[in-house]
């Protein structure tokens, strides 16, 4: 980070690493395992083994998951898909940003640094931005606004210095509010 930008990249996370681990010891069980069917084997490596290569991938692109610049915010894109998925958010367009935490099953969580934008923009780039994601995301995560959630990147292959961004925030817009909604 830099005093005229705030910048975070995919790369490894606890998280990311601990999936990875997981990934692995699933993949030699498969293998290493004797009598496992082939029934087994081939989804299990086709899961495991490639879900902790495609994982690999995205802890080493070291793409851009979120920027905050004298042009805007820069939510990155999913890494498979990170060209189409990519939105540069001018400051004009921004009316709060917000940071939220979807409660998920088995007390996991996914935190989220969303845009709240003005009213009547199109929607930014990237599945899941249309109305029937928007009314989706009501019964999901019922304490945030459609709109922001569907205008939202997980914060998920890469780590969120909240203070660092809160205060490149208030130094590059201090005009736009942001909200802890975590």
């Amino acid at each position: 980070m830099t005093q005229d930008r705030y910048e975070e990249r995919y790369g490894p996370t606890q998280r990311n690493v601990a999936v990875l681990l997981i990934s692995a010891v699933f993949v030699a069980a498969l293998v290493w395992l004797p009598d496992t069917p082939l029934l087994v084997q081939i989804p299990g490596l086709a899961l495991f083994g490639g879900g902790g290569v495609l994982m690999l991938l995205i802890m080493f692109s070291r793409k851009t998951a979120l920027r905050v610049d004298s042009s805007g915010i820069t939510l990155g894109g999913f890494p498979l898909r990170y060209r189409a998925t990519t939105a540069v958010v001018p400051w004009h367009d921004i009316v709060a940003v917000v940071l939220w935490r979807q409660h998920m099953a088995f007390g996991a969580r996914m935190d989220y640094v969303g845009v709240q934008r003005k009213n009547g923009l199109p929607p930014l780039p990237g599945p899941g931005t249309g109305r029937l994601s928007q009314r989706a995301a009501s019964v999901l995560v019922p304490h945030v606004p459609g709109d922001i959630a569907v205008a939202s990147r997980p914060v998920n292959g890469w780590s969120l210095d909240a203070a660092a961004f809160e205060s490149s925030m208030n130094r590059l817009a201090p005009h736009v509010p942001v909200v802890d909604a975590r």
